[in-house]
């Protein structure tokens, strides 16, 4: 049996379809919606220089997908894109149609961004520790914690509480029309190395996670015991979220894990390193490995 790659449409072909330029969104059987954060959109510039997860994957059949956070978003928060009125639109309401199944990716922008919260805001005031994700060296805990003693945790339970409702406005915005149990699919991220790899230099992408974690004093042999950490307390924060979406009836919400697909880049480069283009972007091959991931689960369940 074959492979077809996953066919891209934007929101604009949907409302204002070409005539007689080549397959149409609606000349596919299997059409999916899919909204998201750089991981679904542009993770470097130029934009050919990566790609992402919808550009890898493949299925046994035919398939499109309608991806709203393409071409842009390349670094944006949920709640940012969740307002998009194009995504809404094609979701829920009178214009909304109906899709196989609904694509998301979600939260891993928006960890990046707390992470990236300096001890000192702009005035060089002080920033507590309820908003930002890291600890000063004078408040970090006994070396036994590990990688948790650089963490703060009422700046944790501020993150949490501010993703959280995100996922569930998402899940209620599907409920509310047409798409009311619809399977949506969401994933976890992967382990990034800590590391001077912007994204683009001219365009200031980037890095993210370096500049706060040399700021932080954080000594470089945890840098990717911190990154991991951080990964690993995400992907429990969507467990727990889907978890309790999905409770007590299930709402066909799935959650794909991808948290060791990828192989963590070498400390101290600056360029495509392992299965990492830069910093918190994986390369084309590193998206293949995480797209080999969402094939099985979202065949088996729009198949």
């Amino acid at each position: 049996m074959p492979d077809y790659a996953l066919r891209l449409f934007s929101p604009h072909d949907v409302y204002d379809a070409p005539d007689g330029a080549g397959p149409r969104w609606d000349d596919f059987g299997t059409r999916l919606l899919a909204q998201g954060d750089s991981w679904f959109s542009i993770g470097a510039m130029p934009p050919w220089a990566t790609s992402n997860i919808l550009q890898q994957l493949e299925f046994g059949a035919e398939a499109c997908a309608v991806n709203c956070a393409y071409p842009g978003r390349e670094l944006a928060h949920m709640v940012e894109w969740k307002r998009d009125t194009g995504f809404s639109r094609l979701l829920a309401g009178n214009l909304a149609y109906k899709w196989n199944a609904i694509l998301l990716s979600g939260g891993g922008n928006d960890l990046i961004a707390a992470a990236g919260v300096l001890p000192r805001d702009a005035n060089r005031k002080p920033v507590p520790q309820k908003s930002r994700l890291f600890l000063k060296p004078d408040e970090w805990g006994p070396p036994g914690q590990g990688a948790g003693r650089y963490l703060s945790k009422a700046g944790w339970n501020t993150f949490a509480s501010h993703l959280a409702p995100q996922f569930d406005d998402v899940f209620a915005l599907r409920d509310s029309g047409v798409n009311r149990g619809v399977p949506l699919f969401c994933h976890t991220y992967a382990y990034p190395m800590p590391r001077k790899a912007p994204a683009s230099e001219l365009f200031h992408m980037g890095p993210w996670l370096y500049p706060a974690i040399v700021a932080y004093g954080i000594p470089t042999r945890d840098w990717l015991a911190v990154a991991t950490e951080l990964i690993n307390r995400l992907a429990a924060l969507l467990r727990d979220i889907v978890g309790g979406l999905n409770s007590p009836k299930d709402r066909q919400i799935q959650l794909i894990e991808t948290q060791q697909a990828l192989i963590p880049a070498q400390p101290g480069t600056s360029g495509p390193s392992k299965d990492w283009e830069n910093e918190i972007h994986p390369t084309p091959g590193g998206y293949r490995k995480l797209a080999g991931l969402w094939r099985p689960v979202v065949e088996a369940h729009i198949s």
